[in-house]
């Protein structure tokens, strides 16, 4: 039986952390014009990996605690809770996609949607091209950009002149690129016919939160909750022998690279309903509906 596709694929250009990744592909599935499902298909890194990780032999995993104190268990997220796709997909009425490498991902579960995300992952030719996607039939994308880099207790800790404030340079390689990328989006809006491309500004997002971090109801916007090692929290990975915070709904992130789950909500909250300030030309929300 022959399907028509209607698919949004999110690409995301790093929410926090440097590398370019494909994070998520969501898309509606329709057998009959009276049958319709939706189903989320997710590529990225540890932004978005929900266990892909505890498959292969890799020291980039999070199946151990305190990951996971507030999803019930570790599962393989690199957060506290819910990745920013897991928030997404429960606000669209998807649920959450399980990890193509889990032995219960198989026959018409696949069909659901399926989690392909890997921690460490990335788009540069080593490790695919991503607009690999376009002739399989993507129409609807949305381009994340990256996030303030030198924002994050990683860079603050290994950037030690930069004191109480975000490091510099990472931040100006970070707005370096966006700009680049912003007109890529528009380049490639107009040659590829059909297609509908929304650029999702995270780094104003995220600067945003980081500068008006009370009024979100954060106490902490630089420190990592799940703490080892530097000033701030940034030096050693989150593990079983780290310092974990009370209250994680106060800190802007989780360990020294990732965001907890509050921060997530905020950032998906903004990319499914934010302005034309926060994602252009139009939200998640009308993208999933929009006719293509």
């Amino acid at each position: 039986m022959a399907m028509d596709l209607n698919r949004i694929f999110i690409v995301d250009s790093v929410v926090v952390f440097g590398v370019c990744i494909v994070m998520a592909m969501l898309f509606k599935v329709s057998t009959t014009s009276q049958d319709s499902s939706t189903a989320n298909f997710v590529f990225g890194d540890s932004l978005v990996d929900v266990g892909n990780n505890n498959y292969i032999p890799t020291l980039t995993r999070a199946n151990y605690v305190p990951f996971g104190i507030d999803f019930g268990k570790p599962t393989g997220r690199f957060t506290n809770g819910r990745t920013i796709v897991d928030i997404i997909g429960e606000e669209l009425a998807m649920g959450y996609t399980p990890p193509y490498l889990a032995p219960t991902t198989v026959g018409p579960v696949i069909l659901k949607g399926v989690n392909y995300a890997s921690g460490g992952s990335g788009i540069l030719n080593l490790t695919g091209k991503i607009f690999r996607l376009f002739n399989l039939g993507a129409r609807k994308i949305i381009v994340v950009n990256v996030g303030p880099i030198g924002c994050i207790p990683n860079q603050r800790d290994t950037n030690i002149d930069a004191g109480d404030n975000c490091a510099t340079f990472p931040n100006q390689l970070a707005q370096l690129f966006n700009t680049q990328l912003k007109g890529l989006v528009a380049e490639l809006s107009a040659n590829l016919k059909g297609s509908m491309f929304v650029y999702a500004d995270v780094y104003t997002i995220l600067e945003d939160i980081f500068s008006n971090y009370m009024e979100y109801g954060f106490a902490n916007p630089s420190s990592s909750c799940c703490s080892f090692a530097g000033r701030f929290g940034g030096l050693v990975p989150c593990g079983p022998s780290s310092r974990v915070c009370m209250d994680r709904s106060k800190y802007v992130f989780w360990d020294p690279y990732h965001p907890t789950d509050a921060a997530n909500i905020f950032i998906a909250k903004r990319l499914l309903d934010g302005s034309h300030n926060d994602i252009y030309p139009m939200n998640v929300r009308q993208l999933f509906h929009a006719s293509s």
